[in-house]
């Protein structure tokens, strides 16, 4: 009679611990974070350097001999002194999956590194407000266009754009779909215009970012 009375008891705690089951309903959240990377391409040109010459079309470098209102090229602005043909260009790597706008600027004038000038104190002035008027400076001429090299739209024999300060990002390409490039020409009308002898250099840098984004700082 006592095992009997035991087991009922047992049975009747174990009932008691019986779960009760909800249905959860949410909202849950759901998250993706999405990067675009971008690449561009640079031609050979480019990387070589913007390397000034007289006002001449040359593909060599020649001593610049006029220094006062003469907007001299760089040795790649016509290839082969083909009109046509800029050795300067930019493309949008085929492989981006967005447009994007790319970006360039000067990091410093151009300083004396050696000759009759002196080292490190003399410097040509990079930065112009309108390169079509007599300012001295650094100009550029730019176009987005579907072929390498080409001047299709016309870029002509001037600048049309120049760098509007040291450490300043302009856009040399707003909107520069997958595959297509931003041809380009360079000019420097020297200032001063008594700059002592010898040899000026700078450096400057490209880089892009996805469309819509901003150039932001310019880092050297």
């Amino acid at each position: 009679m006592e095992k009997y009375l035991l087991l009922t008891g047992l049975l009747a705690i174990l009932v008691s611990f019986v779960p009760v089951l909800s249905v959860e309903e949410g909202p849950f959240v759901m998250n993706a974070s999405i990067s675009q990377p971008v690449a561009i391409i640079l031609s050979e040109n480019l990387t070589e350097g913007i390397l000034f010459t007289n006002d001449t079309m040359n593909d060599t470098q020649v001593n610049i001999t006029v220094t006062e209102g003469v907007w001299h090229n760089a040795i790649r602005n016509y290839i082969g002194n083909v009109q046509t043909k800029t050795g300067y260009w930019v493309q949008s790597s085929p492989g981006n999956a967005v447009n994007i706008t790319v970006c360039h600027c000067a990091c410093d004038n151009l300083i004396c590194q050696s000759g009759l000038c002196a080292a490190g104190t003399d410097y040509l002035i990079v930065a112009c407000s309108n390169p079509a008027s007599p300012d001295d400076c650094v100009g550029f001429a730019n176009e987005t266009s579907s072929t390498k090299g080409s001047d299709s739209t016309g870029l002509g024999t001037v600048p049309t754009k120049g760098f509007s300060g040291t450490l300043t990002n302009q856009v040399i390409g707003a909107l520069v779909k997958p595959g297509e490039y931003v041809n380009l020409r360079y000019w420097l009308d020297p200032n001063p215009d008594n700059a002592p002898t010898g040899i000026y250099q700078t450096n400057f840098k490209i880089y892009a970012v996805e469309y819509g984004a901003s150039c932001g700082a310019c880092t050297c």
